[in-house]
């Protein structure tokens, strides 16, 4: 299985959208930094923004 990890500043989704077009990714694998009690609060912005926005499937990894 291959991977890279790429770092750059900028707005998350935005970063995250060009470099899976430019990377062609085939999947994003992303962190949940939410903090709540309920599911509906336990991703991060990013988290429940990305997969709507992504040219790609997104996975969220709980620390869990």
């Amino acid at each position: 299985m291959a991977y890279r990890k790429i770092v750059r500043e900028g707005h998350p989704i935005e970063v995250l959208r060009s470099v899976a077009e430019e990377e062609a990714a085939d999947l994003l694998v992303v962190g949940s930094r939410g903090t709540g009690g309920t599911p509906a609060l336990a991703l991060g912005s990013t988290s429940l923004q990305l997969p709507r926005e992504s040219p790609v499937p997104v996975l969220v990894v709980h620390r869990s």
